[in-house]
This record gives structure tokens, sequence and C-alpha cells, in this order.
């Protein structure tokens, strides 16, 4: 839960840093505005890593579920 949280807010704080700086790039300037692109991108990158923590995540739970069910199924010997 904790890792779910921690990446929307990231995502949250980067994503509204970039959209300030690209709302407001008239009255910051051209050079400061250009690091809205950097926060967006990197936003963008947190976004992807968070889709492959979350599918990684629901392979091991399915692993580790279909294991238990499989001892608690089949005797041993």
């Amino acid at each position: 839960f904790a890792n779910l949280v921690a990446g929307h807010v990231m995502l949250t704080l980067l994503l509204t840093t970039a959209f300030v700086s690209f709302a407001t790039i008239g009255e910051i300037g051209l050079v400061k505005g250009a690091f809205g692109f950097a926060w967006w991108a990197l936003g963008l990158a947190i976004f992807m890593f968070e889709i492959i923590v979350i599918i990684l995540q629901a392979y091991i739970f399915t692993l580790l579920s279909a294991v238990y069910i499989n001892t608690s199924v089949n005797a041993e010997h």
C-alpha cells in the first residue's frame, strides 16, 4: 500500500509542478519554463515504473497464491 501512495504523491507533485511551469511560462520565462518539461518527463518515467511495479506485484501475488493452494490441496506423501 505504501509504495502505491508514494508513487501517487510523487506523480502529483511532479505533474503539478510541470503544469504550473507550463501555465506560467509567459511570466517566468522560457528557460525556467523548460524545467516544466523535465518534470513532466520525470513524471512520465515514474508512471511507467509504477506500471512495472503493479505488474510485478500481481505476478508475485498470483504465484504465491497458486503455491499456497497447491500445497493445501495436494498431500505431500
